[in-house]
């Protein structure tokens, strides 16, 4: 499927022929340097059949503009002020979004380019499991939702889960109150879903999505084991990380509200909540 803007093509990695374009911003005073190290990173790219964009009849933004129109995927610039920092500049078609990076992590650090069939079929499973747990958990989410403050002090979650306050007309909190909930039972709503995927397909989002593993490990932090009680579809082999350190103070403090919950005494969660979003050093 190809795409456009106003600036011309939008071609998906997977079906453009060629996927990176490197322009060199020349000067004649560096000029030799420049076109050295850009025909370095040509080979260093071959895979993703690249093209050096050296002529030098037509200016930098023309060219720019040339292959915005025909759907690049990705521009690399290099010029005499990214030499000096020995970097260059990575512009991605889709998004216009640009960023510095060493000339040294070419290799390892250029973009991969990723099954987007394969990936959209992913996140659809992935979120018609996620929907069915947070309709089964809601009433316990509502429930402990009430025992947590009014506070701004939240945190930046990873994008494994999406949020709606509205599910199927089942009523949820805030995100901050939704959030705080699930790690108040141990539970960190990053977990959520990830029961649907295979082991094919976690291995697959683990190529695709830098730092998945270190990312799960931070919420991991806060897992209770015993909060699997409240989600029967969700078990211990379903998450991908197996080697992670559990807080032992935050444990305590989910085992306690657990039990609070479990034996119908609540009278305590509030004062539970707000000792352990200390500890995590952010409420929800």
């Amino acid at each position: 499927m190809t795409h456009s803007d106003n600036k011309g093509l939008i071609l998906p990695p997977k079906i453009a022929k060629n996927k990176i374009v490197i322009v060199p911003i020349i000067f004649e005073k560096a000029k030799t340097e420049i076109l050295k190290q850009a025909k370095k990173i040509k080979e260093q790219l071959k895979e993703f059949a690249v093209i050096l964009d050296d002529r030098e009849d037509y200016s930098p933004g023309w060219k720019f503009s040339e292959w915005e129109l025909k759907g690049i995927p990705l521009r690399i610039e290099i010029g005499p002020k990214d030499l000096e920092k020995n970097s260059v500049t990575i512009v991605k078609r889709n998004t216009g979004e640009k960023s510095q990076l060493k000339i040294k992590e070419i290799k390892t650090k250029t973009p991969n380019y990723i099954d987007e069939k394969k990936s959209l079929e992913i996140i659809k499973k992935y979120s018609d499991e996620y929907k069915k747990q947070v309709i089964s958990l809601a009433p316990l989410i509502n429930k402990v939702a009430k025992y947590i403050p009014n506070r701004r002090k939240r945190k930046l979650h990873i994008g494994l889960f999406g949020y709606s306050r509205d599910i199927d007309g089942i009523s949820l909190p805030r995100a901050i109150k939704f959030t705080a909930a699930l790690y108040s039972i141990g539970l960190p709503p990053e977990l959520l879903g990830l029961n649907a995927l295979s082991e094919r397909e976690v291995a697959f989002v683990k190529e695709s999505y830098v730092n998945f593993e270190g990312d799960l490990n931070a919420s991991l932090r806060y897992f209770n084991k015993k909060s699997l009680v409240f989600l029967p579809s969700l078990k211990l082999k379903n998450i991908p990380v197996k080697d992670y350190y559990v807080d032992e103070g935050h444990l305590k403090i989910t085992n306690d509200i657990i039990e609070a919950l479990t034996t119908n005494k609540p009278d305590h969660i509030n004062e539970f909540a707000l000792r352990a979003a200390n500890i995590r050093r952010f409420l929800g």
